[in-house]
Parts: C-alpha cells; sequence; structure tokens
C-alpha cells in the first residue's frame, strides 16, 4: 500500500515546525527577563506601572493585572489593543495626571499601565508592532495576539525593543537561526 501525498512530510513541513520551536525559545527567553511576576498568568497578565534605574527599580505596581486594587477581577487578555493604548496614554494626560510626585500617584492608584503583557510592551513598542502586524485596534490583547507582536518586534527591530534581553547571546543566536530558515 501506498502512503498517501497527504501524509508525506516535506522539507516546509520541517522547516515550519522548527521556526515554531525557535520561536517558542526565544519567546521563553524574553519572557524570562520580563514578566515572570505575573505567576498566575504565565506572563500574559503582568504589567508594570513604570521603573527607573533602566527597568531596575519598580516605580508603582508590578504584577498580575488583576492583582492591583483598581483593577480586580479584570484580565489584559481580555482587553482589546485599543484598551491597553488607551490606558497607557492616559498617563500622559497632564490635566488629569500632572507629572507631579502626586499627579503620579493619582494615575498609580488608577491602576494606569506602563508596560503591559508577557513582553511588557509599552505604548511605543506596541503601537510600532501593531503598525507592523495585520491585526488591528479591536483585536484582544490575548495570548496569541501578544506572541505575534512580540516576534514582530523581535524579528523586524531586533532583541533591543527589551532592556533586559540586551547583550543576550542565546537569544541572538536563536533568532539569527529562525532568520536563517526559508
Amino acid at each position: 500500500i501506498e502512503p498517501s501525498a497527504a501524509s508525506e512530510i516535506t522539507d516546509t513541513d520541517i522547516n515550519n515546525e522548527r521556526r515554531l520551536e525557535l520561536e517558542i525559545e526565544m519567546l521563553d527567553i524574553i519572557h524570562s527577563g520580563e514578566s515572570t511576576v505575573d505567576v498566575t498568568g504565565n506572563g500574559y497578565e503582568a504589567f508594570n506601572q513604570g521603573g527607573s534605574n533602566e527597568g531596575k527599580t519598580v516605580e508603582g505596581f508590578s504584577g498580575t493585572y488583576g492583582d492591583h486594587p483598581a483593577n480586580t477581577g479584570k484580565k489584559l487578555t481580555e482587553m482589546t489593543i485599543k484598551d491597553i493604548l488607551a490606558n497607557q496614554d492616559s498617563g500622559y494626560n497632564t490635566k488629569l495626571y500632572p507629572f507631579t510626585k502626586e499627579g503620579t500617584e493619582k494615575w498609580h492608584k488608577s491602576g494606569g499601565i506602563h508596560a503591559a503583557g508577557r513582553y511588557q510592551f509599552t505604548r511605543v513598542g506596541l503601537r510600532e508592532a501593531l503598525e507592523r502586524s495585520n491585526l488591528k485596534e479591536t483585536d484582544l490583547f490575548n495570548e496569541e495576539n501578544q506572541d505575534k507582536l512580540a516576534m514582530i518586534l523581535l524579528t523586524q527591530i531586533g532583541s533591543s525593543q527589551w532592556t533586559s534581553m540586551a547583550g543576550n547571546e542565546k537569544l541572538e543566536e536563536l533568532l539569527k537561526k529562525y532568520k536563517s530558515i526559508k
């Protein structure tokens, strides 16, 4: 009995599988440096309200989105990309949140987002990835879309998008392999 043509494994299938394996490995590396504070959502529910000292010092809250008092019961993965961006942009509304100690504290108490999700997208990075993708602002900021957006930033701009990835030779090696697969 001859195997059917549908059951044959092609070079394309092998390359697609290898690319997927590399994507998972690269995304896990970025997650390990960006969003391990969210243990319940595998990083997809992580957010922070800013930092100093090149991101090493937390300003405001850093953790699982729904654990912040203003966000109880809410999930980033159930919000649209537009919702995330609007929240991030709110921190620059100086009429509501002046750039003073009091204004910053008020924004922190409101549950404001500086960086969101497994790959800690800032408003600039999220807009850049969205612009380069086939996603729309009305799409959910779910696990699949966070992964897509991170891969766009990684493959098109590079690991410099993430402060925690500076000098990560393993990530650079995997990215080089990934780009070499046709």
